[in-house]
């Protein structure tokens, strides 16, 4: 269906600029007024300014000095027998009291301007003599009346008083909100100026007379506070009050002497004496930065803050603004925390909501043009979508509230079958298919009951018109949709519509389905893979426990078992007749497998000549039989084109049990070992014993790493002799392993275990690293040979971890022999060739082990670097009787030379073997005949012992043949 595409009209916003500019133009002045109006003094910002500087108070706790005591005139202290006002005389008692207790100074907040009792005002005489000036006493100015209206009246302690203390001021002057902020230095009084309290109890000289704001962010409750009952009944210690400075005040409520303050509320005038004096002496008395320093941080901020949110978005650049007004404070408070200085930050704050206020109006009027310039564009847009849904990639249609298909893209015609170009507008169950046409009625219905929107995306099987049957991924969306605008300029009833987007994944599906078969099939045989093998095992397992509990009748079923085997002389196949021919024998024994298993059964090939049958049978003799036929079928002779290959295969089985698939499988795997062992060509049921011993290998590798990691293992070296000069050259390093409990274990026991498990790679680091430190510090430059691990030589790092041993412990390299077997080159012949090349162009060199039992040694003197050849014990055992070892050995001896490679004959036990092998050239031995393996201290006692013998042309003789070498 073609959209009509209705006539375009430009946008007439730009008309709309003058206005916009002068909107703009007003906003500006607006804001440059209220900027003014922050900036200058007036009571609603001091106000502001004042409340942030009372909230700063709590932003910290200092704790007090520790020097100020204030003793409490508290309803304890107001007895009856006391009263109040009370006499001189407790007066004078308590202040002997105080200097009884070595108090520094002692203030008075109680004012002893009128006279009483000659005998009361007498006794506080003689205390304040006795007290030898360290008494200061209360002076102020009380509310009086004068001339009819109202004044202060200058009172002063009695002169008779005053002639042995010390007056000060304890004025408190709220400012207008009745909060007590600044506390003056002094005051004059009468024909005089006289200090404030707070500045003689803090001894702190007088920098100027301006009055300062008390530090409330002093913790009012760390000040110490000591009751004038307690103090007067003796029940103070002495440590309290010794040289403190004692403020004595009226704290009772009922005597009405409290004040209020930031932070704290209202506190007892002298409690508020004794944090002004706190402030002094941490010098903490707060002044005021001046306005003009206060107006520059403002205006720096404000600047910094509009630059930061210049051309933002309006989150963001109230974001800015938010963010330079708690940076601003943050300095303020900072400053304060730092220095005694109150740096006022109202003006940065109303600039900031200034410069708010004008980016709110100024997105808001952006906002009103924008929606003009919707209003204008709707059209355009509109025939753009149009356009759109014509041309898109996938299946679109558009279906309004009553059911009509109002667009539908050129992709969605194709696939239902409908011309995109018809003019006329048909209802959707007329063009759509069966399933599509229900979805869509569906969500229709969701969206005029409002149940519902979106749903997820689902996949319809639908059979099109011609027959074809296709899968589609398919989304209805519903969607709201305004009503028209009516003449009075309301909107009408709002509508509903419904997107129907999908796309023919038929194709797409098949693709998915052919991955997932192929992600569960071996790609070579076809046989089902490790992971549909374990899956299968499982699923078993989990049937046999399903019978258990339904019953001992249920569980009596038939015998699941896991037969696992592979292929007696693959290796063989795959080296003389190539990879080809051995993948040829691969399917081969994948056909017969399939062919052999019954219906249930699952054939699964592992990987390499690994491949394994998962079978149920009536009893576990029907699992044999069934294993036996399996050896029968698969082994013996395969056709491989113009070859012919046989083999045989070595089948391990385990029944299942009480243990989970992992333990199936180790159990076919372990009567698989003991299949190979038996010599092949057979299946072995896996039974208790295996069980112990696998159970054994288990914990012999847990003891393994277990002494790995407490040093337990230990190195052993083999003596290397020169024929020629019957000297030490060379030694083997063996590892050696005392278990605690077991006592020596053969490293035929443990070496295999710790290569199956892959401890061996630690394992043999170990020992390369030991042999090194070892030989390094031996007096004779011998050689020391270290066995290499196909693990080992598989890993990338082994030329990094050679090196690293030779560098720590300084053992230059070609001291080094590396000794690799025939089967370890052929398994790793691609990748070792580069990690050995990189160790002989170090210096290493490298032997290989066991010469003479493998398959293709010849070629493994031609493409690896190879300095000696260790020729197998199994030759050097049947001299020199047996003419065809001597022969063997001869042979190789020769080739050797030819080759410039030296030759070492393995396991010499006796003289005549000594001899035998020096008539046939080779040029050292090693085995028991010269010493079974001894630690390193044996070794060295040998090379010392060898050197302090050997003449000079014996020394020289050695040098030359090893140089040689």
């Amino acid at each position: 269906m073609r959209a009509r595409m209705p006539r375009w009209a430009a946008p007439r916003w730009r008309d709309l600029q003058p206005a916009l500019r002068a909107r703009r133009s007003l906003l500006i002045r607006l804001g440059a007024v209220l900027a003014v109006a922050a900036l200058a003094p007036s009571t609603p910002f001091d106000r502001l300014e004042t409340a942030i500087t009372d909230a700063r108070f709590g932003l910290w706790h200092r704790p007090p000095t520790g020097r100020i005591v204030v003793v409490d005139i508290d309803a304890a202290s107001l007895t009856p027998e006391r009263g109040w006002p009370w006499s001189r005389k407790v007066h004078a008692a308590l202040l002997d009291r105080l200097l009884d207790l070595d108090a520094d100074t002692v203030a008075f907040d109680v004012d002893f301007s009128a006279e009483t009792t000659p005998e009361a005002d007498a006794a506080l005489e003689a205390a304040l003599v006795r007290a030898k000036g360290s008494v200061i006493l209360a002076a102020l100015h009380q509310p009086a009346t004068r001339d009819g209206g109202l004044g202060s009246a200058t009172t002063l302690p009695l002169p008779r008083f005053a002639a042995q203390a010390w007056p000060a001021t304890v004025n408190q002057w709220p400012d207008a909100d009745g909060r007590v902020r600044a506390v003056a230095r002094s005051e004059p009084m009468g024909n005089e100026r006289l200090p404030s309290l707070s500045m003689l109890a803090a001894a702190v000289p007088a920098a100027s007379d301006e009055p300062f704001t008390v530090d409330y962010g002093i913790d009012v409750e760390g000040i110490r506070h000591v009751s004038a009952d307690a103090l007067l009944g003796h029940r103070v210690a002495r440590d309290v009050i010794a040289g403190h400075i004692v403020l004595v005040g009226a704290t009772a409520l009922q005597l009405r002497d409290e004040v209020a303050v930031p932070r704290f509320g209202m506190i007892p005038g002298v409690v508020l004496h004794a944090m002004a004096a706190e402030s002094l002496m941490q010098g903490r008395a707060l002044r005021p930065v001046s306005k003009m320093l206060e107006l520059a941080a403002a205006a720096l901020g404000l600047a910094a803050a509009a630059v930061l949110a210049r051309r933002r978005k309006l989150g963001p650049r109230l974001a800015v603004l938010a963010g330079a007004a708690l940076l601003g404070e943050a300095g303020a408070v900072a400053l304060q925390s730092i220095l005694p200085l109150q740096l006022g930050t109202a003006p940065l704050h109303a600039g900031l909501l200034v410069f708010a206020v004008v980016a709110v109006g100024t997105e808001i009027e952006g906002r009103r043009i924008g929606i003009l310039r919707s209003r204008a564009e709707a059209d355009r847009l509109r025939t753009i979508l149009d356009r759109v849904i014509a041309d898109n990639f996938a299946g679109v249609v558009v279906v309004d509230h009553d059911g009509t298909v109002r667009a539908i893209s050129a992709a969605a015609a194709a696939i239902v079958g409908f011309p995109a170009d018809a003019e006329d507008h048909p209802r959707f169950d007329a063009v759509l298919p069966g399933p599509l046409a229900a979805a869509c009625a569906e969500a229709m219905a969701r969206a005029a009951d409002g149940t519902g929107w979106r749903r997820p995306a689902q996949e319809i099987d639908c059979i099109l018109g011609d027959g074809r049957r296709v899968t589609l991924d398919c989304v209805a969306t519903p969607s709201r949709i305004p009503g028209p605008v009516g003449l009075d300029g309301r909107l009408g009833p709002e509508r509903h519509a419904v997107c129907l987007s999908f796309a023919d994944v038929t194709e797409q599906r098949a693709a998915e389905a052919r991955l997932v078969a192929m992600a569960r099939r071996d790609a070579l045989t076809g046989l089902a893979n490790r992971r549909v093998l374990i899956e299968g095992i499982e699923a078993a397992l989990a049937a046999a426990e399903t019978r258990a509990a339904e019953g001992a009748e249920a569980a009596a079923g038939p015998a699941v078992a896991l037969l696992f085997f592979d292929l007696d002389r693959f290796k063989v196949v795959n080296d003389r007749l190539g990879h080809a021919n051995g993948d040829a024998l691969l399917v081969s024994v994948a056909a017969r497998l399939a062919a052999c298993a019954a219906p249930g059964d699952l054939a699964a090939r592992l990987g390499g000549d690994d491949f394994a049958l998962l079978v149920s049978r009536a009893s576990v003799a029907d699992v044999r039989r069934a294993a036996e036929g399996v050896v029968a079928a698969v082994g013996g002779v395969h056709s491989l084109g113009p070859y012919e290959a046989s083999v045989g295969i070595s089948l391990g089985i385990a029944v299942a049990g009480s243990g989970d698939a992992p333990a199936l499988m180790r159990g076919a795997d372990a009567a698989m070992g003991a299949a190979r062992r038996a010599g092949g060509d057979r299946a072995v049921l896996f039974d208790a014993a295996m069980a112990r011993g696998v159970e054994d290998d288990r914990a012999l590798e847990h003891d393994l790493r277990e002494a790995l990691r407490r040093d337990e293992v230990g190195v052993v070296y083999q003596r290397q002799v020169d024929l020629a000069t019957d000297r030490i050259v060379g030694v083997e390093a063996l590892v050696r392993w005392r278990h605690p409990t077991r006592g020596p274990v053969s490293p035929a026991v443990f070496i295999p275990i710790a290569e199956r498990t892959g401890v061996i790679e630690a394992l043999g680091a170990w020992v390369l690293r030991t042999a090194c430190r070892d030989a390094a510090a031996w007096p004779d430059p011998i050689r020391v040979s270290v066995n290499l691990s196909a693990i080992q030589l598989q890993r990338d790092d082994l030329v990094a971890t050679v090196l690293d041993a030779l560098a720590a412990s300084g053992l230059p390299p070609d001291r080094l022999d590396l000794e690799l077997t025939e089967s370890l080159l052929m398994e790793n012949d691609g990748p070792a060739r580069d990690r050995l090349e990189r160790l002989r162009a170090a210096g290493v060199h490298l032997a290989l082990d066991d010469f003479g039992t493998g398959y293709s040694s010849l070629s493994y003197l031609r493409d690896f670097a190879i300095d000696k050849i260790k020729i197998d014990q199994s030759f050097v055992r049947g001299l020199p009787g047996e003419r065809p070892a001597a022969a063997i050995i001869e042979a190789v001896v020769s080739l050797a030379g030819n080759l410039g490679l030296r030759v070492n004959a393995e396991g010499c036990e006796t003289a005549e073997q000594v001899d035998a092998l020096r008539r046939l050239g080779c040029h050292e031995v090693q085995g028991w005949f010269h010493g079974r393996p001894e630690p390193s201290s044996a070794i060295v006692a040998s090379l010392q012992a060898q050197l302090a013998t050997a003449n000079p042309a014996t020394v020289r003789g050695t040098a030359a043949v090893l140089e040689e070498a």
